[in-house]
Formats: structure tokens, sequence, C-alpha cells
């Protein structure tokens, strides 16, 4: 395409200039007009760098009540196994908004529009109960979301490294020793099985 492209200019370019009665450029014969053909299609073509993938980040914060120690532990459970650089920044303060109907806990999917922010992962750890509906959470997202609510527990680390997980695009799996498992506290689970790592997304190929 690109070498029709440019002998098509040509030939309109010699074109004008001979309708012109420019003779600047000479009338060429066939045969050397196949040389110019040739010349030209023999022209390198640069192709463009692929472009680089975003950095894998994620902002970790506090929300409402919550211990500075486990966010750091959390910051460090994250970078270890996922790789990405964590940044810890300034807490935010929950209001009524963000609470179930009886007040008592936070409900997840009031929570996580308020506090997503587009193309960044971020990680938000409570004190406070933490509930779906009728349902305890220890953590959550919602689907395709990048943002995820850690209940501060027994169990930070696989907790987070599951939620991690559902935003990579993971759903639950039935092999127990899988961190993608649920119902499995008495298994000693410290990575992903072969499946699920198979079907990891990346942030690009997920948002």
């Amino acid at each position: 395409m690109k070498t029709i492209t440019i002998t098509l200019f040509i030939t309109i370019l010699l074109s004008s200039c001979q309708s012109k009665g420019d003779h600047t450029f000479p009338l060429l014969d066939n045969e050397e007009r196949d040389k110019i053909y040739t010349s030209v299609s023999e022209i390198p073509v640069t192709k463009p760098k692929s472009l680089k993938p975003r950095p894998k980040r994620v902002i970790i914060r506090g929300l409402g009540d919550f211990n500075q120690s486990v966010l750091e532990q959390v910051e460090s459970n994250i970078e270890e196994f996922y790789g990405y650089d964590c940044i810890i920044e300034s807490p935010v303060q929950t209001n009524p908004e963000m609470y179930s109907s009886n007040g008592n806990s936070l409900e997840i999917t009031n929570c996580i529009p308020q506090l997503r922010r587009d193309g960044v992962k971020m990680i938000y750890i409570t004190n406070e109960n933490l509930v779906a509906g009728d349902m305890e959470l220890r953590g959550g997202t919602t689907y395709r979301s990048n943002t995820v609510i850690l209940e501060s527990g027994r169990y930070n680390k696989k907790t987070i490294l599951h939620e991690i997980g559902h935003t990579l695009g993971l759903e639950h799996c039935n092999n127990m020793n899988c961190l993608m498992a649920i119902y499995n506290d008495d298994y000693d689970v410290n990575d992903f099985c072969e499946n699920c790592k198979k079907l990891i997304k990346t942030d690009e190929e997920l948002y």
C-alpha cells in the first residue's frame, strides 16, 4: 500500500509538470520509470515504537477508623506479591452516604462510587464493619472496578491479594489451594493456581 501511494504521487507529479510545460523533470521512458518505482519501494519504513504500558501503581488510603501499621503491612504484601509501586496517601473520612441503611456498617456498593479514581488501583483499609447487603465482608470490590476496600482483620494478606485478583479479571476458584478460592482458611495458600494464572488480564486489557 505504501509503495502504491508513493508511486501514484510521483506519477501525478510528473504528469502535472508535463501539463504545465515545466521541463525541470524530463519525460521518462518505461524502463527509467521502473527504476524510480523500484528505488522508492526499497526505502525502509520505520515502524512506530509500541506504547509503553502504564506504571503498575497502587494507592493505599485509610478509610474512616484505621491503623497506620496495617496500611504499611498491606503495602509490603502488595509490593512483594504483585510488584506494584505502592503509595500511601492521606486518609479519607467516611460520610453518611457510605453506610448501610441501619448506619452501622460500610456498604461497599455505596462506598466504591465515591472512592474510585479512574485509571488507578485504589486500596482503602478500614477497621469498620464492611458489608454488601446482608453479607459480612473481609474485603471486596465491584465488577470491573479498580477499587478495593479491606476490613482489617486476621487474614489481611490473603484477602487483599484475593481482591486485587478480582481487579485483574479473576473470578472465584474451586481449587482450595488457590488465592481465588473462598472458605479456604484452613489451607496454607500463597499463590494463584496455574489455571487462574493463565486467566489474569492486564489493566490495559480490562479497562
